[in-house]
């Protein structure tokens, strides 16, 4: 146990330096004290949401949108589904359901929390708005992925239960690269039927959307220019911290903040938990584009609840070290 500690740690230094010594990267998507470069994702996908509000189609609006703004619209999957849009011609601005969800997000983690002492459980919360309510308030709210990070991390605190296999529907309904989150569920044999259920219903679901975008795509529209930006580590700290109040901070110190949570996560065992990080990590540091900054968004707020059990980690990792200083002596 001690070694798969000293290990992790070695591990979350080497990300640290890897991500400190490496040349941060801009796209045209940005938010906060960077400021929008250009028409970004943003004006996007708000300009998109208030049309829909005035009863036009989503897909003709979407495509045409999209075609005139230089946006990629082949393949169909450069379209999101219309789920987040529709949202907004319901209900407005989407602040107030933000926040409620954030507050759920909370209440549920509190609870899943309920073993661990009264101190961290609080810390995990602050954690978790610290991280959720910047998203919340800030113009990035009309983006997709940030409400994909909500529903997983409500997911993930549900653990395996139909009500989480709901949440992880909703957020691969929302946002399609939250589907392996429901892949996760299916492993776990309390949840199999019903998240196999889900995958099926994300499956038909994806292919009305793929059918639906065909059918006002033009030869001629703009085509995505791939997914492979092999930015590594520091992608995770500059995606990030973009979104957080960690952009305020000396990169060194915020690349600490960003990765320590893996730490806390393992003091936690949350093994499901700890495969979707991974699973996101993956997809930001080898296959975003500079430009694809906010798909890190997908994991908050939950990423930070780890922050709150760092310590725990680091004072188990110094009982080990004692432990096996008195069995030497």
């Amino acid at each position: 146990m001690r070694s798969s500690r000293v290990a992790l740690l070695l591990l979350v230094a080497g990300l640290i330096l890897s991500a400190v010594f490496a040349g941060n990267s801009q796209g045209r998507f940005a938010v906060g004290k960077q400021g929008p470069i250009s028409y970004g994702d943003v004006q996007l996908y708000g300009d998109i949401a208030a049309q829909i509000s005035k009863g036009q189609n989503y897909y003709e609006v979407a495509t045409r949108l999209q075609r005139s703004n230089n946006y990629p619209v082949r393949p169909f999957y450069a379209v999101r589904t219309p789920v987040l849009a529709w949202a907004h011609a319901w209900f407005g601005d989407l602040i107030w359901p933000g926040l409620c969800l954030l507050l759920i997000a909370g209440l549920i983690w509190l609870h899943n929390l309920e073993k661990r002492h009264i101190v961290e459980r609080m810390a995990a919360l602050f954690c978790l708005l610290a991280a959720g309510l910047p998203l919340i308030l800030s113009p990035f709210r009309v983006v997709h992925d940030m409400w994909g990070g909500l529903f997983a991390t409500i997911a993930l605190g549900l653990v395996a239960t139909r009500l989480g296999v709901a949440a992880a529907f909703l957020a691969a309904i929302v946002r399609e690269l939250n589907v392996p989150l429901l892949g996760l569920f299916a492993i776990e044999r309390r949840t199999r039927n019903s998240a196999l259920i889900a995958l099926a219903l994300c499956c038909v679901a994806l292919a009305l959307h793929r059918e639906a975008v065909l059918s006002w795509t033009l030869p001629s529209d703009p085509v995505s220019q791939g997914w492979l930006g092999l930015r590594g580590p520091a992608a995770w700290v500059d995606d990030l911290s973009r979104f957080t109040v960690l952009q305020f901070l000396p990169r060194p110190i915020a690349a600490v903040l960003i990765f320590a949570p893996l730490l806390g996560w393992f003091e936690l065992g949350r093994w499901r938990a700890i495969a979707w990080f991974g699973a996101v990590f993956a997809l930001v540091t080898i296959f975003a584009r500079p430009d694809n900054v906010y798909w890190c968004a997908n994991a908050l707020p939950a990423w930070f609840i780890g922050l709150a059990f760092v310590p725990a980690f680091l004072v188990g990792m110094a009982k080990h070290a004692n432990r096996s200083a008195e069995w030497r002596a």
